[in-house]
C-alpha cells in the first residue's frame, strides 16, 4: 500500500482484512503462534476529550484509608466494584489496563487571566502553555499533546494525525477544534463519519460501494479463513476472532447503510449523521480501523455535551440547568456522576475494539497509549482535582494504578469552598506523556507559575509514578 502525503489511500478487501488479523497470512493468536513480536508494534496515542469535567468527591477514591496530604500510588487490581471509582464505574472491568491520576490541577490557567473559563482550561489542558490572547479571548498558545507526539511518531508517507469530534466537539471560539498544531493554529475536526471514510479509503460515494469494493461481502472471505482456523484456537482465541467478525459484520452494515439509504430527494449525506451515540459508534470504528492498518499513529476525538437524554433525565440544557449545581443541588451532582459514566462507558467500548484486534505479541490496544482528558476539574468551572486517565499502551505507562497527588500548592483559585492551595500543576503530566511516546522534553512551555506566597511553583518534570 503505497500512496503520496496529502493523497486518499484506497484499502481495498485483502488489505482491510490482513490489518484486522483476518487475512491468510496475518492471523495472530497465541494458540497458533507465539513468537514475540519481531520488529514491534507502532506506538499509537488516542486523546479522548470530553466537556465539562467531573464531580470530585464522586470520582475520588481511597479504599485503604491513605493521607491525602501525600502522594501515593494503589494497585487497583485487589478492589471490589464498590472501592472503585463511583464515577467511573465502567472502567472497573478494565481496572489492570487503566491508571486514574488523582488530584493535579490546571493551576496554570487559574493563573492566566479572568473570565473564559471554559476557553482557558480548553487552551491549557492540551498545551500547558499560557493561552494566546487575541481580541480579549484566550486561543491556544503551542501545539497540543498530540501534535508534540505527532512530531516523534508519525509516518511520512501516512496522516500525520486525525482530528475528529462528535456533536461539533466543544470549541467555543468558532474554530471548532480543541487542537492546536501551534500558536493559534487550529486544526478542524472532522464530525461526519461519512467523511473520516471518504479521507481513510477514498470512497466516492457516486460510484462505489465503501466496504464491498470488490462486489463480495468481506463477510464471504472472513467465514472461509474462520472456519479454517476454528478447530484450532484455544477459547479465547475463539473468542477474539469472533469479535473481530463481528466487528467487520458491524461495520460493513453501517457503512453499507450510509452508502445505500434512499430517501425522497437527494441528501448530501445519509440522515443517520447527527444521532450522538450513532456517529461516536461509527468513529470508533474507524479509529480501529485507521490504526490498525496504520493510516495514522495519532487520533483525537473530542466530544461534545452530552445532552439530558443520554443521563436519563428529563429535556433540558445540561450546560446552563444541571452542571453548575453539583454542590448544592443532588440531583445535579447524580447526573454529572452519570454524565463521567456514559463517557467511561465510551472509552471501555474503544477499548473492547482495539483489544479485539491482534497485533503481533498482543493486540492494537496494548501497542495504543489512549489519554482521557477533561476540559475543566469541575462542571462548576473549578480547576482544582483534574480528572485523568490513561488507558492501553502496554508497557508505555505503568498501569492498574491510581495515582494521588496532594493538594499542596500555594495557589488560591476560583473554587467553591475558598482553599489557600490547588493541587499540582498538570504539565508534568503533559510531559511524562510526550516522553512515554518518545518526545524528549523536559517541560512544557510554562515552567513556573508565582504562587499567591509569593514562591515559584515548579511545572517541570515528570510523573515518575506514571512511568514503568
Amino acid at each position: 500500500m503505497s500512496y503520496s502525503i496529502g493523497e486518499s489511500p484506497v484499502i481495498h478487501r485483502r488489505q482491510f482484512l490482513n490489518a484486522l488479523g483476518l487475512g491468510a497470512t496475518s492471523l495472530v493468536l497465541p494458540s497458533l503462534a507465539t513468537s514475540a513480536r519481531a520488529s514491534g508494534a507502532p506506538r499509537r496515542l488516542l486523546l479522548f476529550y470530553s466537556a465539562q469535567g467531573t464531580v470530585p468527591w464522586r470520582w475520588s477514591t481511597n479504599p485503604e484509608g491513605k493521607p491525602d496530604d501525600a502522594v501515593w500510588t494503589s494497585d487497583m487490581g485487589g478492589w471490589s466494584q464498590t472501592e472503585f471509582s463511583d464515577a467511573l464505574q465502567p472502567l472497573y472491568p478494565w481496572r489492570d489496563r487503566v491508571s486514574v491520576v488523582d488530584g493535579l490541577s490546571l493551576l496554570s490557567a487559574e493563573a492566566d487571566g479572568d473570565g473564559f473559563r471554559h476557553e482557558r482550561a480548553q487552551a491549557h489542558s492540551l498545551t500547558g502553555a499560557k493561552a494566546a490572547w487575541v481580541g480579549g479571548f484566550p486561543y491556544s498558545g503551542a501545539p497540543t499533546l498530540d501534535q508534540i507526539v505527532a512530531d516523534v511518531i508519525a509516518r511520512q508517507d501516512r496522516y500525520r494525525s486525525l482530528e475528529l469530534s462528535v456533536s461539533h466537539g466543544l470549541a467555543y471560539d468558532g474554530y471548532g477544534s480543541v487542537i492546536y498544531q501551534g500558536r493559534n493554529r487550529p486544526l478542524p475536526a472532522i464530525d461526519k463519519p461519512a467523511v473520516l471514510w471518504d479521507r481513510l479509503f477514498g470512497f466516492d460515494p457516486s460510484t462505489a460501494d465503501p466496504v464491498t469494493l470488490e462486489q463480495t461481502s468481506m463477510l464471504d472471505a472472513v467465514a472461509q479463513r474462520y472456519a479454517a482456523v476454528a478447530g484450532r484456537l484455544s477459547a479465547e482465541d475463539r473468542r477474539k476472532l469472533e469479535i473481530h467478525r463481528d466487528l467487520v459484520r458491524s461495520l460493513e452494515r453501517r457503512i453499507t447503510g450510509l452508502a445505500t439509504a434512499e430517501c425522497d430527494g437527494e441528501p448530501d449525506r445519509p440522515a443517520s449523521y447527527g444521532d450522538y451515540d450513532t456517529d461516536l459508534a461509527n468513529h470508533t470504528g474507524l479509529i480501529a480501523l485507521a490504526f490498525a492498518c496504520d493510516l495514522t499513529r495519532v487520533i483525537s476525538i473530542q466530544l461534545g455535551q452530552l445532552t439530558t437524554a443520554q443521563l436519563g433525565a428529563p429535556p433540558g440544557d445540561v450546560h446552563a440547568e444541571i452542571a453548575h449545581g453539583i454542590y448544592d443541588d443532588r440531583r445535579a451532582e447524580d447526573l454529572m456522576t452519570e454524565y463521567t459514566r456514559v463517557h467511561a462507558r465510551q472509552l471501555a467500548d474503544i477499548m473492547a475494539m482495539l483489544d479485539a484486534i491482534p497485533e503481533a505479541g498482543g493486540t492494537v490496544l496494548d501497542s495504543t497509549l489512549i489519554v482521557w482528558l477533561s476540559e475543566m476539574a469541575d462542571s462548576w468551572h473549578g480547576f482544582d482535582r483534574y480528572p485523568i486517565v490513561v488507558a492501553g499502551g502496554g508497557g508505555m505507562v505503568k498501569l492498574g494504578q491510581w495515582i494521588h497527588y496532594p493538594r499542596d500548592a500555594a495557589f488560591e483559585g476560583l473554587q467553591y469552598d475558598p482553599h489557600p492551595r490547588m493541587g499540582r500543576p498538570h504539565q508534568p503530566f503533559l510531559t511524562t506523556i510526550a516522553r512515554a511516546m518518545g518526545a524528549q522534553l523536559n517541560s512544557m512551555p510554562i515552567e513556573s507559575v508565582l504562587g499567591t506566597d509569593g514562591q515559584l511553583i515548579d511545572c517541570t518534570g515528570i510523573l515518575p509514578e506514571l512511568l514503568p
